[in-house]
């Protein structure tokens, strides 16, 4: 009954973990570890997790204590979360799960570097204004394993970020290039060259809300916030007002 709840628990945690929540999954894990410490679909999770917080020292000792519980056997469904282990901890001994777990193989790992890094395959974009500030809700597909990804940020699209995949371990990234081009095919028009005008009706909508703006003797300003965005963002910021003032969801 003990194991079964552990099972149950261990795979709440990894269907958060596959999904991007990691921040849930994490306190997921920590109640299943009060109950379950020494449970090894338990303990798969947490070295999974520790490695995609970037604590491989962690998942390291995670890695000790499932050979100490049930040798390699323990190990099993973690080939590619032990392959990542050994990369970021070069030289440290690292057992492999026993041959034909029957899983798939990580595609990264048929790559000569295990380190290469694949660009996201964004998929969508969202903007909203919780507490007045500007969040993007960025979805985007695993290179690796199309495992969907979520990333949350705030008031800036001019991104420079990679990360482990949850699901697969393969190496991810995200730049602003690639978040200009997913918008050039999904919204040409607001990318073109007459893109700038959306400023102009941004500044009109201002106006006929009432909306205080910056003054310079007596000639109105784009908003400092809109000085620093570029065509892209002022798309955005629009969508992120418009909700706002009309409370829609959609």
């Amino acid at each position: 009954m003990n194991r079964t709840a552990a099972f149950e628990r261990s795979a709440r945690v990894a269907g958060l973990r596959a999904s991007g929540r990691v921040s849930e999954a994490l306190a997921a894990l920590n109640a299943a570890l009060d109950d379950h410490g020494d449970e090894p679909a338990v303990l798969r999770e947490s070295l999974r997790l520790a490695l995609l917080v970037g604590e491989p020292e962690l998942a390291l000792g995670v890695h000790g204590r499932l050979l100490a519980l049930g040798g390699a056997d323990a190990l099993r469904g973690l080939e590619a979360a032990l392959a990542r282990l050994r990369l970021e901890l070069p030289g440290r001994e690292v057992e492999s799960p026993p041959r034909g777990s029957g899983k798939k193989r990580a595609a990264w790992l048929e790559q000569d570097d295990g380190n290469a890094l694949a660009p996201a395959e964004l998929t969508e974009i969202r903007a909203s204004s919780p507490g007045g500030g500007i969040r993007y809700e960025i979805r985007a597909g695993c290179p690796w394993c199309e495992a969907p990804q979520r990333l949350s940020v705030r008031m800036s699209l001019l991104l420079d970020r990679d990360w482990l995949c949850p699901s697969c371990f393969g190496r991810i990234a995200l730049r602003y290039e690639g978040v200009r081009d997913f918008l050039r095919r999904r919204h040409p028009l607001l990318v073109s060259d007459g893109a700038y005008d959306w400023n102009e009706a941004f500044l009109g909508l201002l106006r006929d809300l009432g909306t205080p703006r910056e003054e310079n003797g007596g000639q109105h300003e784009t908003p400092s916030l809109c000085r620093e965005l570029n065509q892209q963002y002022v798309f955005f910021l629009s969508q992120a007002l418009t909700r706002r003032l009309y409370g829609s969801e959609s």
